[in-house]
């Protein structure tokens, strides 16, 4: 008897059970909305999963804007203590809202967006009516619900001041501003890849006509720079683990500029704005001057990439991407040169010629300097460095002539002149630091050698021994010329010693000229 109570209790609760969690809302009609009940001052905020839409039912028409229809709408009502409310609805999956009237007149309807709140500005409102909110979804999940009577830099005719110095200089803490709770307010501009979700609005009148703008904050945010038309001049998302960096240039400095803030999160960022650009842009890359000998090297620390926004497209290579590089540039004296980045954390360095080309590009250990070695140089040329890092660290820069000027060298391989590779101290020997320098006696036997320089070089003697009618043995001077202090001597079968109409080859004595 007892076994057959206990059974029909559990099915009793059981069923009780069920029936609470199948239930709708309370407020799923119009006639049972509930209430929200503001202050003196106009405020309401709920928590942030007070209401849901799980059980709720279609009740009425569908409101114009809703892009989802009417599938599990609730009610509530309200009664307004200030003429304007500043309503956020704070839930995801394309949240709909409506704004009745007490005669049940469609006041304002709207769709939020898919990942972030809806906010709306209720203006004009008679503190002695009753408001009816309709609130759907595209899934039926949970939301809360904020009301106030003031409007924060969410909208932008709000945005919020920055106040440039005489200089041109703004700088406000890291974490001064937030996307919190903010809305989705105005169209999205060109560039976003996250669409528009809670952004924030900036004001700001230039005191001169170019702005280094920097958002200090990470995860992919976007910013779009506005004249005061509403025209976008410019927009931009920024790395996932990086600042973003713009460059205004040619501003009017009577008129004022708006700043649309956005970001795959919600999460706080600073602003930096400045008249001065450095090497954080390829256009004012630091330079770096190198000695006569082909030399340069700073001190270990002696720059940084701490608040340095993303420049360009990533180089290959680079593993963790373009976040926070920084740009120098230089012109060597000598055609090889021995790079060493002296810092630590996954540095990354890519070398670029005058046109742009990526010529190398290295990502360098944890725990270690990176060290690249450049060759073929052209001295009348300018090089860029691109220089990032896994996090935004301290570095060094060391640039060093690898040459050694030596008596003797052997061709040991086809190549090119100017390759280290190609040349050893002794005949078959293994390559060594060196090309031939006015001091070298050069040997090429059974190999092809070929020449290009844009400056004049210097050997003190030549010797191309053939070894048979089938081995080629050849200096190829391509462009460029070659002067030979001494003599050139050629022996044996199949030697050639070739130039072209861009190459001069000469035998100037010990005397020189």
């Amino acid at each position: 008897m007892r076994s057959i109570f206990s059974k029909i209790t559990f099915i009793f609760l059981f069923l009780s059970s069920f029936n609470l969690l199948s239930q709708a809302p309370a407020n799923d009609d119009k006639i049972n909305a509930e209430e929200l009940i503001l202050d003196s001052i106009g405020n309401f905020e709920s928590g942030l999963y007070a209401y849901s839409l799980v059980n709720a039912t279609a009740d009425g028409t569908v409101p114009p804007n809703w892009l989802y229809g009417l599938g599990r709408n609730v009610w509530f009502k309200f009664r307004p203590t200030k003429p304007l409310v500043n309503f956020v609805l704070k839930g995801d999956r394309n949240k709909m809202v409506a704004l009745y009237d007490s005669a049940g007149n469609v006041l304002q309807s709207k769709t939020g967006p898919y990942d972030g709140y809806l906010g709306m500005i209720f203006e004009g409102l008679d503190t002695l009516q009753e408001y009816y909110l309709n609130i759907d979804g595209r899934t039926a999940s949970s939301f809360g619900i904020k009301m106030s009577s003031e409007i924060g830099f969410d909208y932008k005719s709000h945005a919020e001041v920055l106040e440039l110095d005489s200089a041109g200089n703004f700088e406000s803490g890291l974490y001064a501003y937030s996307l919190v709770n903010a809305t989705a307010d105005g169209t999205v501009p060109p560039n976003w890849l996250y669409g528009l979700g809670r952004n924030v609005w900036f004001k700001f009148r230039p005191t001169k006509p170019l702005v280094n703008f920097v958002l200090k904050g990470d995860r992919n945010k976007m910013v779009a720079l506005y004249d005061s038309a509403g025209n976008v001049l410019q927009s931009k998302t920024g790395p996932y683990d990086g600042y973003l960096g713009m460059i205004f240039e040619g501003l009017d400095t009577l008129q004022e500029y708006y700043l649309n803030i956005d970001g795959r999160t919600a999460s706080s960022f600073g602003i930096k704005m400045s008249s001065e650009i450095g090497f954080d842009y390829k256009s004012h890359a630091e330079v770096l001057e190198l000695d006569s000998a082909g030399n340069f090297e700073s001190a270990n620390n002696a720059y940084s990439l701490v608040g340095a926004t993303a420049d360009g497209a990533t180089p290959p290579n680079w593993y963790y991407g373009v976040n926070h590089n920084v740009w120098f540039k230089f012109k060597p004296t000598v055609p090889l040169v021995n790079f060493v980045l002296k810092g630590t954390v996954n540095k990354m360095a890519a070398l670029y010629d005058s046109a742009g080309n990526v010529l190398q590009s290295k990502m360098g250990p944890y725990d270690g300097y990176l060290g690249m070695i450049f060759e073929e140089l052209d001295t009348l040329q300018e090089y860029y460095l691109n220089i990032d890092g896994r996090t935004a660290s301290s570095f060094g820069i060391e640039i060093k002539s690898t040459f050694q000027c030596i008596n003797e060298l052997w061709a040991i391989s086809s190549g090119k002149w100017g390759d280290p590779n190609t040349w050893s101290s002794t005949e078959g020997g293994q390559p060594v630091s060196a090309i031939p320098c006015e001091n070298t006696v050069v040997y090429i036997k059974g190999f092809d050698v070929s020449f290009n320089s844009t400056e004049t070089v210097v050997a003190k003697r030549l010797e191309l021994i053939g070894t048979s009618s089938s081995v080629m043995t050849r200096l190829n001077v391509q462009t460029g010329e070659l002067n030979v202090v001494e003599k050139i001597i050629t022996s044996g079968a199949g030697v050639k010693l070739q130039s072209s109409t861009s190459s001069t080859i000469k035998v100037i004595g010990a005397g020189g000229g």
